[in-house]
């Protein structure tokens, strides 16, 4: 499958929604296509070992994402926002004439619902905290699923300011145990 590559410092996960400014042309293009149905497009990280704009630059997991809002902003810029849909694999990846990354992706299964664990209670209670707090970001999950495990891990990866790598470690695997694990270690470590 081939898939347009929108290159972000941060990682959006499926079920995850990203407010973006779109304003360079290559990226205006993309979202035109993917909203016309010519070619996807997804959200992956830099790899910061690599030479910039440059096909390796890529690091290798991905999401694919679907515009579920668009506006004109007041500077005349495109603002969209993009739901997360489906994790990938980069197979390879190249850039088109004007810069922008394209890949051959293998889709990967999402990582499947799971009950908060006894003793993650704190990261549920953290985020809805930080939900309370932070109006803008509430506002794009009407239905948030503060108790499904999956879903949890995943905004918190999405939150929290990690490299390329280190997030990519977390993302990988078939179910979200690893990177629960992660945040409850960190959870407790910022605690003591």
């Amino acid at each position: 499958m081939e898939v347009a590559q929108f290159v972000l410092d941060t990682q959006l996960l499926p079920g995850g929604r990203m407010p973006l400014r779109v304003f360079e042309p290559r990226y205006l293009r993309m979202v035109a296509d993917a909203m016309a149905g010519r070619r996807p497009f997804g959200i992956c990280m830099p790899d910061p070992k690599a030479e910039p704009d440059t096909p390796a630059r890529l690091c290798p997991l991905g999401t694919l994402v679907e515009v579920v809002d668009f506006s004109s902003l007041k500077d005349g810029r495109l603002g969209i926002i993009v739901e997360g849909r489906q994790r990938y694999h980069i197979l390879s990846s190249e850039q088109e004439e004007d810069k922008l990354h394209v890949a051959q992706v293998e889709l990967l299964p999402n990582w499947p619902a799971a009950p908060l664990p006894t003793g993650a209670e704190p990261l549920r209670d953290l985020l809805s905290q930080v939900f309370g707090e932070h109006p803008e970001l509430a506002e794009l999950y009407p239905a948030p699923r503060f108790d499904d495990a999956a879903w949890l891990s995943a905004r918190w990866l999405e939150l929290l300011p990690l490299s390329g790598p280190e997030r990519q470690g977390l993302i990988g695997g078939q179910d979200c145990q690893q990177a629960l694990r992660f945040l409850c270690d960190q959870l407790r470590a910022s605690s003591s």
